[in-house]
């Protein structure tokens, strides 16, 4: 199990989230079935961990743009939720892949493959990937935040793929 440090609320660490609602009640998320976050029918960004609240924001300033952008929360990658993926993709025909590991043979690669393999026919663009270019994470916070995907980025890309159809 893991947590991003970004997420966990530490006074001294900047919050990055979406503000939601924790039943006060127990409750259990199902392991292996990503969550639908937001409905769209423009475009859809699939992401995981901090880049989900990311999606989610960027999400919001598309709306202001006219783009209805849905966003998927995969939850777990292995087991990795393919259905719902691949039913999102058919819908809305283009895809945003977000993540904050590497390009280079990491999530994005992966979830494109499943995609493509299963409803390459639907697209009506080819599926955009948002990472971590092939380069050390740097130490400096502001070259750190550089390479990580930003709310901007995320906004940006998801913009030029609706634009490209």
């Amino acid at each position: 199990m893991f947590g991003h440090k970004l997420l966990t609320g530490l006074p001294f660490l900047p919050f990055e989230g979406t503000d939601e609602e924790v039943p006060d009640e127990p409750y259990e998320v199902e392991f292996g079935k990503a969550t639908l976050r937001r409905e769209g029918n423009d475009l859809t960004i699939i992401s995981a961990g901090l880049m989900v609240h990311r999606s989610l924001r960027a999400a919001e300033m598309l709306q202001q743009d006219g783009i209805s952008a849905e966003v998927i929360d995969l939850r777990t990658l292995i087991p990795l939720d393919e259905e719902t993926i691949v039913k999102s993709a058919k819908k809305t025909g283009r895809v945003l892949i977000v993540d904050e590991d590497y390009m280079s043979y990491g999530m994005t690669r992966e979830v494109a493959f499943r995609i493509q393999a299963k409803a390459l026919k639907d697209l009506k663009v080819p599926i955009a990937r948002l990472a971590v270019p092939d380069v050390p994470i740097p130490f400096s916070e502001p070259l750190e935040n550089d390479v990580i995907p930003s709310i901007k980025r995320i906004y940006n890309e998801a913009r030029k793929l609706y634009q490209g159809s």
